[in-house]
């Protein structure tokens, strides 16, 4: 491999050589069944709880589901656990941010 920014994370970061290459279907189908088992939870939690307390109960769950995945994935691809967990939960908690100042926004939550 050459010595190119782009090629040095594939080969340290993503693991991926001239000898070891990305199996895309593996990955679509494990992160739709990731994906799909995250989502559950929200969705149980919004079925159950009373409409104005949905966002509070909601936000909670959702970045420890991310964080917990995250563990997995990383302990499944033998990466960096610690690395990819905060990840996931500061990037979780900027999406709720986000998802919080466009409701606040558009005066749909208080």
């Amino acid at each position: 491999m050459a010595h190119n920014g782009l090629q040095v994370h594939a080969r340290d970061e993503l693991r991926i050589s001239e000898t070891l290459s990305v199996r895309v279907i593996q990955a679509a189908i494990a992160f739709a069944i990731s994906f799909s088992v995250t989502a559950v939870i929200p969705l149980l939690v919004t079925a159950l709880i009373l409409r104005s307390d949905v966002i509070t109960f909601v936000s909670a769950p959702s970045p420890a589901c991310l964080t917990i995945l995250a563990a997995l994935a990383s302990r499944t691809g033998g990466a960096n656990m610690a690395t990819r967990t905060t990840r996931a939960k500061v990037l979780g908690r900027a999406g709720d941010g986000r998802g919080r100042g466009c409701g606040v926004l558009f005066a749909t939550i208080a």
